[in-house]
């Protein structure tokens, strides 16, 4: 018995963790969204949500269910005249505007999403990304066709 106890102990001791440095920061604090999916009918309309740690950020890439849409990003490295009169921190995107929805962050922890009339007939889907160093999460927006 005391061999046998001998050997784990060794086994334990043996064993090394590899500590591997990540590539944008840790993720100590995961983002914590109010809303995971914002919905609307068909008619579209404004929500928000408050989105923490304020280290957030969405990507320039958005994606929804079928591949990528094409959306234009505002930001101070890309547009410097929107940052004169609306929030910006950093080189941030700090608005994405697509072809039937926009998402703005006009503070430290607050997202507007605003939707377009929906004229297409079908049901629309669009998930955006967020991350802050290491940590990623995203959110759901939706819209009705009827």
């Amino acid at each position: 018995m005391r061999y046998l106890l001998l050997i784990f102990c060794f086994v334990l001791y043996s064993c090394d963790t590899v500590n591997v440095e990540p590539v944008m920061g840790d993720c100590s604090r995961p983002i914590e969204l109010s809303k995971r999916e914002f919905s609307f009918n068909v008619s579209g309309g404004t929500e928000s949500a408050t989105v923490s740690p304020a280290s957030s950020r969405f990507y320039g890439t958005t994606r929804y269910e079928y591949g990528y849409e094409v959306c234009e990003l505002f930001s101070a490295s890309d547009n410097p005249d929107y940052c004169n009169s609306n929030y910006c921190k950093h080189n941030w995107v700090m608005k994405i505007k697509c072809s039937w929805f926009s998402l703005t962050r006009i503070d430290e922890n607050t997202l507007i999403v605003s939707v377009n009339r929906n004229e297409t007939g079908e049901k629309r889907e669009h998930i955006v990304d967020l991350q802050a160093g290491n940590c990623f999460s995203g959110f759901l927006i939706t819209q009705s066709a009827e």
